[in-house]
């Protein structure tokens, strides 16, 4: 289970890692409580705290709950179609992954491999590899 929300990605404030996810639920008794903990994440105190702090208006934010099936991945990352971290014109973007479901990427708890791509030609312009536990 993972959320969606409206607001979660907008030019002047991101909500990215604000709400839950929640891999490998199995059994219905698993998918209701699934859906229920990552419905719930949107009105944890640091998601409210950030939607407040980036002055979205009361009422205007809505989050969806998407089922989708869990694939063991041997890595997994985030990407971005503009790159968050750079003050540039939207020319590049940003890959940032590791080894594992993405979990780790998505709350900052793993070391992960960066690369900067180039929007033209999708070629990479710059990495950045860390040093990984075996």
């Amino acid at each position: 289970m993972r959320s969606s929300a409206t607001a979660e990605d907008r030019p002047e404030a991101s909500f990215a890692g604000q709400y839950r996810s929640v891999l490998g639920a199995t059994g219905m008794d698993g998918l209701e409580a699934a859906i229920l903990d990552v419905w719930r994440s949107f009105y944890n105190p640091a998601a409210l705290a950030a939607r407040q702090l980036g002055s979205q208006p009361e009422g205007e934010d809505e989050l969806a709950v998407l089922i989708q099936p869990l694939v063991e991945a041997e890595c997994a990352g985030v990407f971005f179609s503009v790159d968050p971290t750079s003050q540039l014109p939207p020319a590049r973007m940003l890959l940032v992954a590791a080894w594992g479901l993405g979990t780790g990427v998505a709350d900052g708890s793993l070391p992960a491999d960066t690369a900067w791509l180039r929007r033209e030609d999708f070629g990479i312009e710059a990495r950045r590899v860390v040093v990984k536990d075996e």
